[in-house]
């Protein structure tokens, strides 16, 4: 494993109907969070990737932001009986739909050194944005003055159409593609640059999920690629490998932001009650893509 920003055992709050605390092996590294199942790293369970306005709230103040009227999620809930728990609030921005991560060091100077690196963290991935930004505009002044002042070196098409790829690309990686690719000249561009980096294949899908479905199938089938495309739009899922489709995590990730993204589900999880209820209590008529079982059970007749 590369070498991690800080890591450490917490009580994470799990992906199921019930919310469970499971024991976790957290590491942060390159403003990502990952969680593991052993302190090895050998079994990943989740990948939360942090955003410009990412932040960490101590569950003890989130009793006075609910007085506000703006406290993250359900983090004032566990105020009391979790006085050292924090909430990782990943896109503050997006509103009730915004995806969160419940954490519990169980001692304070865990939930100090968690929520300093953790905003460090996301201080680093804002000045990373700021540079690349910087260093696009850079390359637009130098490939304006080329052009102006030596007109020449465009002459040749092909010389130009090089350097129009030049632009492409950092507008890509600045901005993101906003809409689906429309054009096979389009994907020429973006999926040479995405190649084989998988973090590359990560960030564009999670600017613009419809990408899923032009990857190579082994992208199809990361985790890590699967669980980016769908904090965007859950129902990206249907583009994902069936191995994905039955991963739990990845599916309850997206069937809580999209109940409708059960449709694209695996045929066990379609018959796994949590699943099934955390789709429905997001989207009612998701219960028409349940197994026959799940439906005739009594906790259902109300959907």
């Amino acid at each position: 494993m590369a070498t991690h920003e800080f890591a450490g055992w917490m009580e994470r709050r799990g992906p199921t109907v019930d919310f469970n605390w499971q024991k976790r092996w957290v590491v942060l590294h390159e403003g990502k969070l990952e969680t593991f199942a052993d302190e090895a790293c050998a079994k990943r369970k989740a990948t939360m990737e942090l955003q410009p306005r990412s932040t960490a709230v101590p569950f003890k103040d989130s009793k006075w932001l609910q007085l506000a009227r703006n406290a993250p999620g359900e983090a004032a809930l566990y105020s009391h009986q979790r006085p050292f728990g924090f909430v990782v609030d990943l896109e503050p921005q997006a509103g009730k739909g915004r995806r969160m991560a419940y954490f519990d060091p169980l001692h304070q100077e865990g939930l100090d050194q968690w929520t300093q690196a953790i905003h460090q963290s996301v201080r680093q991935v804002e000045q990373l944005l700021k540079d690349e930004a910087a260093a696009a505009r850079q390359l637009v002044r130098d490939l304006v003055w080329r052009c102006c002042a030596r007109p020449g070196y465009v002459a040749d098409r092909r010389v130009a159409r090089h350097l129009l790829r030049g632009i492409f690309r950092k507008v890509c990686e600045e901005e993101g593609v906003k809409q689906a690719p429309g054009s096979q000249e389009e994907l020429s561009v973006l999926l040479p640059m995405i190649g084989s980096d998988q973090k590359k294949a990560a960030k564009a899908v999670r600017r613009n999920s419809a990408l899923l479905q032009h990857l190579p199938q082994e992208f199809r089938a990361d985790r890590d690629v699967v669980m980016a495309a769908v904090e965007g739009d859950p129902l990206a899922l249907a583009h994902a490998d069936a191995s994905i489709k039955a991963d739990r995590d990845v599916v309850f990730a997206a069937v809580t932001k999209d109940g409708m993204a059960l449709e694209h589900t695996s045929a066990e999880l379609k018959a796994d009650v949590d699943i099934v209820l955390a789709a429905t209590l997001r989207s009612p008529e998701a219960i028409r893509f349940a197994s026959a079982e799940i439906k005739d059970q009594e906790a259902m007749t109300v959907f």
